[in-house]
């Protein structure tokens, strides 16, 4: 059975204790992102991820399962403002300084219904230029494989935790610098990239 938008990456989902600690590795991660960047969450499912957010960053969903309402109602208000979209293409082309990845990438990739490269190609459109991915994703998937086949210029931060023994994931960020010339990237290897160097 094909897993659904938003649905753990790992199996036995918020009963794996390994479970608890991606979503300390999730809080920590979104936190850093500035609140002039903005941001879509793909696959964001249920949109609990939502309240890992800094409240004043501007957050696109894509693919909410759950009705948008209920999920502010809940919130208290310590939720960013949220903009639901069913699909990236809703999105702006070039519009997001920053798309978030927790276990979408998975969920893709073990899906023989779904396309890794259309899914590459959505965040692509949507990113600008110099934008950046965001992912915690289950080693075993080859997320970092996949990018930086794609991505020639890509400049990666990587951590990878195996969690409890219970799985192994990667974690990071992947800046695409989809204009850079590659003699340019060669000269500035010793920039620190991240969120605050663009």
């Amino acid at each position: 059975m094909a897993s659904k938008k938003g649905d753990s990456p790992l199996p036995g989902g918020a009963l794996n204790p390994a479970y608890w600690r991606l979503e300390v590795i999730k809080a920590e991660m979104f936190k850093m992102i500035p609140k002039i960047y903005k941001v879509v969450l793909v696959g964001s499912g249920n949109g609990r991820d939502a309240f890992y957010f800094p409240s004043d960053v501007d957050l696109t969903m894509e693919g909410l399962t759950v009705n948008f309402q209920d999920l502010i109602t809940t919130s208290g208000g310590q939720i960013p403002f949220i903009k639901p979209v069913k699909s990236m293409r809703q999105i702006e082309p070039e519009s997001m300084d920053v798309v978030v990845t927790a276990g979408d990438f998975a969920r893709v990739s073990r899906d023989p219904e779904q396309s890794v490269d259309k899914w590459l190609s959505d965040i692509d459109r949507v990113l600008k230029p110099d934008g950046t991915i965001l992912f915690l994703e289950p080693a075993e998937v080859g997320l970092i494989n996949v990018l930086t086949e794609r991505y020639p210029n890509l400049s990666l931060e990587i951590d990878r935790e195996n969690v409890f023994g219970l799985a192994k994931f990667e974690y990071g960020t992947a800046r695409l610098n989809k204009e850079i010339d590659p003699l340019d990237k060669m000269r500035n290897t010793k920039k620190k990239q991240g969120f605050g160097n663009r």
